[in-house]
């Protein structure tokens, strides 16, 4: 028969590193340790297998401390595993009467943090084992969150000095320093909305044990968001899958795009952050759960999203933070190429080191209309270009060809590169080659041989070809001549007198 009354329970909201689970069947040795770590901790008591798995959860204590033999045999190391299978992140002391090597040894290589001899057993010493062993837990967990790769965009700074992003940049800190508040990043797509929330998860006040987790519309499928969002169930002896709401429990997670999100996956995010309570894989069992909670929309969308967040969150601040567009901080161009080229350099992906002034130049009237990721992308292929070619800077030549297509003198040597001039060429070229080859002199003819709908769509076509593109009448003399026939006697005998002209200027 159980004894009820060997459990002692506490209830909290907030997950505390100084909660201590302790599992032993010896009252005497419980009473030991309530004494001596009563004061600055709260103790919750199980007294054997059943009434810990009625009291643990993963995430929910700081330490567990657990006795080697619950009951004749070593039982205890067989619990330590399980604990592990749940949590791989859970710190345990083991205790025991039996100190030997082997004893220790074993401890150790299931899982325990420290192993703690009974008949060594000091008040003094207990309390530092357990203060060096939360220590070195909460240094573990901010390792494993860092190890937790980040979904989406790299993690990178986030650079600028134009005035729009040093207020961004002051209002990031105002939302680090308050954990408890709501982040809505205003933006447009790929203006560094992502750069700025992960500055938030870097910066905040109180250093972070959970992870910077990004959430997009893409794990919201029908059939399977749940699954993602609060992962596997809680069951005994299973290991568990943990969410992305679990991962980031502790640190921030960032929605993108949050008005994209259906509704019961926002009305689900929202009770969680309404009752600090996460549940795993959304069944009865649930943990404590901090995450701060940020957010971005484009200016269509920010106001659904603000009322949002004002309606279903209220008592939480609500801080904005405005990400201006590229177009709008042009000062901010040559920072930021130098920056993604000093990341390349540091990566071994390119050599080049600087920008040149024309290049820059060209960056600064492009209008970057995917802003930030766009100009990243553009770097990022002069630079390789640059480095094939064995230059160490990137020069306008470097450049995709959508930045400098309209510049003087670059259409004629890089109009391979234009698929509209290879249409067209393409075009003229057949209907060189019907010229040369036809037994008619219809035009309703040559259009109908040719696939058109009608002579009228097949002289529109060749006009319109020669007119963007000149220097195909040169390539292509029979197709020229078809098209000064189209334009009638005047022009025709004007277009002959002029080269009647140019013809005599040459002789002499």
């Amino acid at each position: 028969m159980r004894d009820k009354s060997a459990t002692i329970c506490y209830t909290f909201l907030v997950m505390d590193a100084r909660t201590i689970l302790l599992v032993d069947d010896d009252p005497k040795f419980r009473a030991q340790v309530r004494n001596s770590l009563g004061g600055p901790y709260q103790l919750v008591e199980a007294s054997n297998e059943i009434e810990f798995w009625e009291v643990f959860r993963p995430g929910k204590y700081g330490l567990v401390i657990l006795d080697m033999r619950l009951r004749t045999n070593r039982e205890g190391l067989d619990l330590l595993r399980e604990i592990y299978r749940c949590d791989d992140q859970q710190p345990v002391i083991v205790v025991s009467a039996y100190g030997d090597t082997e004893t220790t040894i074993n401890a150790v290589e299931s899982g325990a943090i420290m192993f703690l001899h009974k008949k060594e057993f000091t008040p003094t010493l207990l309390a530092r084992m357990v203060e060096a062993v939360l220590h070195q837990a909460r240094i573990q967990r901010r390792l494993a969150a860092l190890e937790i790769p980040e979904r989406g965009e790299q993690a990178q700074p986030f650079v600028g000095s134009s005035p729009g992003v040093v207020e961004a940049l002051r209002r990031a800190r105002d939302a680090a320093a308050d954990t408890e508040s709501r982040v809505l990043l205003l933006g447009e797509t790929g203006s560094g909305r992502t750069l700025a929330a992960r500055t938030i998860y870097e910066q905040t006040a109180r250093r972070r044990e959970g992870a910077f987790i990004r959430i997009t519309e893409a794990v919201t499928r029908v059939d399977t968001w749940q699954a993602s969002l609060f992962g596997d169930r809680f069951q005994v002896g299973t290991p568990r899958r943990k969410g992305l709401l679990e991962q980031a429990n502790g640190g921030l997670v960032f929605f993108s795009n949050l008005a994209s999100f259906p509704s019961p996956v926002i009305l689900e995010v929202v009770l969680v952050l309404a009752n600090h309570r996460l549940p795993l894989g959304c069944g009865a069992d649930t943990i404590p759960f901090t995450a701060q909670l940020a957010a971005s929309c484009d200016a269509r969308t920010g106001h659904e999203t603000r009322k949002l967040f004002g309606s279903q969150l209220s008592g939480a601040r609500l801080i904005d933070i405005v990400i201006p567009p590229l177009r709008e901080r042009p000062e901010d161009i040559s920072l930021l190429a130098s920056h993604f080229l000093q990341q390349l350099r540091y990566r071994a992906h390119s050599s080049v080191s600087s920008v040149s002034r024309r290049a820059l130049e060209i960056f600064e009237r492009y209008e970057w209309p995917a802003n930030v990721l766009e100009l990243r992308n553009t770097v990022e292929f002069a630079a390789i270009r640059a480095t094939a070619e064995g230059d160490d800077e990137i020069e306008v030549r470097h450049l995709p060809h959508h930045l400098v297509r309209d510049l003087p003198g670059f259409g004629s040597n890089n109009k391979g590169l234009n698929y509209r001039y290879c249409i067209a060429r393409a075009e003229v070229d057949l209907i060189e080659r019907a010229l040369c080859d036809r037994h008619s002199d219809s035009k309703t003819q040559l259009a109908a041989m040719l696939g058109y709908r009608d002579r009228f769509t097949f002289q529109r076509r060749l006009l319109r070809n020669l007119q963007a593109f000149p220097r195909l009448a040169g390539d292509y003399p029979m197709a020229a001549r078809f098209v000064r026939s189209l334009r009638g006697p005047q022009e025709s005998s004007k277009r002959q007198a002029d080269d009647a002209t140019a013809g005599a200027n040459s002789g002499a």
